[in-house]
């Protein structure tokens, strides 16, 4: 399933197939709560079930590991989810907004100018995480 959001963000969600087993639980770990849902980087510290896998790409205006995140939180909220194992995040060149600008005077037959421009690189983020529900 693909959704496309407001701007240019994408998520590609595969639903998890199968019967749920008994998943992984740590005693403690990293967990996130500002997020829509909360974060885990790593495994849960209580039992949860596997909705699926969310691979997220997000715009140039949406690129920090954080706006991904938030991103991919929403996102899991959204089908159902009540939590999200971080895979990763990372970056993906999206190319480069460029301006430019040329003055010139005109004097008897001659022509003189001068001119100034710049590019900017623009930067997409990237996300991979397991949505799931926890118990």
């Amino acid at each position: 399933m693909r959704a496309l959001l407001a701007g240019c963000a994408t998520a590609d969600f595969t639903p998890y197939s199968g019967a749920q087993q008994n998943w992984p639980v740590a005693t403690g770990g990293f967990m996130d709560t500002k997020y829509a849902v909360p974060v885990f980087y790593g495994t849960p510290n209580r039992p949860y079930e596997v909705i699926g896998y969310l691979k997220a790409e997000t715009d140039a205006y949406r690129n920090t590991r954080d706006q991904v995140v938030g991103f991919m939180a929403r996102r899991a909220r959204e089908l159902g989810g009540n939590g999200l194992i971080l895979v990763g995040t990372s970056s993906h060149y999206m190319g480069s907004a460029s301006s430019a600008s040329v003055y010139g005077n005109v004097y008897g037959s001659g022509f003189s100018a001068t001119g100034f421009g710049t590019s900017i690189p623009l930067f997409g983020g990237n996300g991979d995480a397991v949505v799931i529900r926890l118990g």
